[in-house]
């Protein structure tokens, strides 16, 4: 997480207004960037996140919130049972600024309190997964997401996926087993644990298989598997539209590669609309059929090859539709954009570099920091048309010189 990112604490997630200072520091409190952590952008989510009666609640939150990244996290937390989180207990969790996708992922930890263990008294084996939040205060979080239709649906898709490909009896058990096997002559000489209420080896050996009173109500295997059956029943069972995923992009002088990931409960059809240099759009048909450029079939991944002939930029979405007529569009608004038309990246390094620099000057008689750049690739470089720059979403802070940089040369 490096200078470029904001990392806040966070608990209720409740939209106060637009001014930032109302938003408690102790409360989103920085992880990092602490001379500078960015409130304003974490105000504009939370403003999103509580806009539901906004026509277009959708397409402003996916634009600061990687939606389905977090339905798959409320997911499993519902199905372990993990209620001490920002969607129950309003606590322990992070909001990360991931820069490359220039939006916020939430993170959890501390994940201790789950797999039956409760202290509120209530049976989180059997919760429903529909209204597991706090049953009083407000949770944008897991109440908002699930006013939306296609989230509930994709939400349910993911707990009905997880429980067969994994939390269930056949498959945790064994696993769980294997797990214990192998911290089992670790933990019977450890002097330590016994000072965690009495935490006993053998305590240690029966809470796969049974309950150990006061606030573990279940054996580990016992919740999963009443957790995995009641979860089962309580899902609404729909099938999702199909969900766009994982977008990357590869440029080169000739030609820019635009790669994406499909979930889909049917076979889809996926298009690409795109448009270069704001000229008409071309609508293409992508196929995920093995033949150049897609490199293997029906892995779900989508490649298309776009020739170009010059610098400029593209813009594009994609669709795809199912066989029962499901449609999604990715973005839901507006469009990616890109800069394409560049040759390969070049072997450029950072060779060295001074910070704090009081000891050899410039040309310009200064004492200013300074890096050292080596070309290590067969070709000359040239330099004019690159940028320096110490934050990842503003790289063109520094020019470099208008100069070319022979090959294997300093």
């Amino acid at each position: 997480m490096g200078s470029y990112s904001n990392v806040f604490m966070v608990l209720t997630l409740l939209f106060r207004g637009t001014n930032t200072n109302v938003y408690s520091k102790s409360v989103y409190h920085a992880e990092n960037n602490l001379a500078d952590p960015d409130y304003y952008t974490l105000m504009e989510f939370i403003k999103a996140l509580n806009d539901t009666e906004n026509p277009d609640f959708r397409c402003e939150l996916e634009k600061k919130f990687d939606v389905d990244s977090y339905l798959k996290t409320m997911a499993m937390e519902v199905l372990i049972g993990h209620w001490d989180n920002p969607i129950f207990n309003k606590n322990n969790a992070y909001l990360y600024f991931n820069p490359q996708k220039n939006k916020y992922e939430l993170i959890t930890f501390d994940v201790d309190n789950t797999y039956g263990i409760d202290w509120f008294n209530e049976d989180w084996s059997n919760r429903n997964i529909y209204s597991w939040a706090h049953p009083t205060d407000l949770r944008p979080i897991f109440n908002n997401l699930l006013k939306v239709p296609e989230y509930k649906i994709r939400y349910g898709y993911y707990l009905k996926k997880y429980i067969k490909d994994f939390f269930n009896p056949a498959f945790m058990n064994a696993y769980m087993d294997n797990i214990k096997n192998k911290i089992a002559p670790f933990r019977v000489n450890d002097t330590y644990a016994a000072l965690d209420y009495g935490y006993s080896y053998q305590d240690f050996l029966s809470s796969f298989d049974q309950p150990l009173g006061a606030h573990v109500k279940y054996g580990i295997k016992e919740y999963v598997a009443k957790r995995s059956e009641s979860a089962k029943i309580q899902v609404q069972n729909i099938n999702i539209s199909p969900v766009f995923e994982l977008r990357n992009v590869v440029r080169t002088s000739t030609n820019v590669r635009l790669s994406c990931f499909l979930t889909s409960e049917t076979p889809s059809e996926v298009t690409i609309n795109y448009s270069i240099d704001n000229g008409p759009f071309i609508v293409q048909i992508v196929k995920d059929n093995g033949v150049s450029p897609d490199e293997l079939a029906n892995d779900n991944t989508y490649n298309i090859n776009i020739n170009v002939n010059a610098k400029g930029t593209i813009s594009y979405y994609y669709t795809a539709k199912d066989q029962t007529g499901k449609e999604s569009r990715w973005p839901v608004c507006d469009n990616f954009v890109e800069d394409i038309g560049y040759t390969k990246t070049p072997s450029l390094f950072i060779n060295e570099f001074m910070a704090d620099n009081n000891t050899i000057v410039d040309e310009a008689g200064e004492y200013d920091d300074w890096v050292e750049i080596y070309n290590g690739d067969t070709e000359d470089v040239y330099l004019g048309d690159k940028y320096l720059s110490d934050n990842a979403s503003v790289p063109n802070k520094w020019k470099m010189p208008d100069i070319t940089l022979e090959s294997k040369t300093f």
